[in-house]
């Protein structure tokens, strides 16, 4: 098989369960038939860690305190991040986290994955003083149960609270963020959050999405600010604007 990680089980280490550094060749490592589980209550723990990196997992199952998945890009305009998740399971955790400050994030896939418990679904951060660009995020075919916020979008402040946003610049660009056939139970009252920056508007695409309130959960919608795209049979009723030609 390629190079990576197989059919491994991993218990509650310290930080990162895997880390991926400065890894792009060839699509860099292959992660499969992985099983990491670390308490709720455990501290700041995440399921994969990738910095600068290119990886592929498929086939596992991440349960976390802090984010089953995590892809950032650091500060430096050769930053780079690429991802491919099918087939995952996600258990508690704060599910997948894309973060970027510089360079380009792109062509991210997640599809067939399932969520339960965690606090997000998907959530993408875009540094406030980054110069970055994320682009051709396509999320499909994914279930989610009792999720918090299924879908968050961001781009104003500093990523995951922060506070290494020393000032403003021209700003992350978050473009092409599209999710389909999508079903969720929210328990937070939020189906979406998409907070974006006037002059940095996120473009995101809704396709056969519908979430809905779980247990005791009765509101139910999307909240936007400065975030355009299109939607289709998805419900309750984005607040998409229409793209500024």
């Amino acid at each position: 098989p390629a190079s990576g990680v197989y059919n491994i089980s991993l218990n509650n280490a310290p930080g990162a369960h895997i880390s991926v550094k400065d890894s792009y060749w060839y699509g860099g490592p292959q992660i499969s038939g992985v099983w990491i589980y670390s308490p709720q209550n455990s501290f700041n723990t995440i399921g994969i860690h990738a910095v600068n990196s290119s990886f592929r997992v498929s086939n596992s199952e991440i349960s976390t305190s802090a984010s089953n998945l995590l892809l950032e890009t650091p500060r430096g305009e050769s930053a780079r991040g690429f991802m491919v998740a099918d087939t995952v399971r996600f258990g508690h955790g704060q599910g997948v986290t894309l973060v970027m400050y510089d360079g380009i994030m792109g062509n991210i896939s997640l599809f067939n994955c399932q969520f339960q418990g965690t606090t997000y679904g998907l959530r993408v951060y875009g540094a406030a003083d980054g110069t970055g660009w994320v682009s051709n995020v396509m999320f499909y075919s994914a279930e989610m149960i009792d999720v918090g916020t299924p879908l968050l979008v961001d781009n104003v402040g500093c990523p995951l609270g922060r506070h290494d946003c020393t000032g403003t610049s021209e700003g992350v660009r978050l473009d092409y963020i599209s999710s389909s056939e999508l079903t969720a139970f929210q328990t937070s009252g939020s189906a979406g959050r998409f907070n974006c920056r006037k002059d940095r508007p996120c473009q995101i695409s809704l396709n056969d999405v519908t979430i809905k309130p779980s247990g005791s959960t009765t509101h139910n919608a999307f909240t936007c600010n400065n975030a355009e795209g299109y939607t289709s049979n998805t419900s309750p009723e984005p607040c998409l604007s229409k793209p500024s030609l």
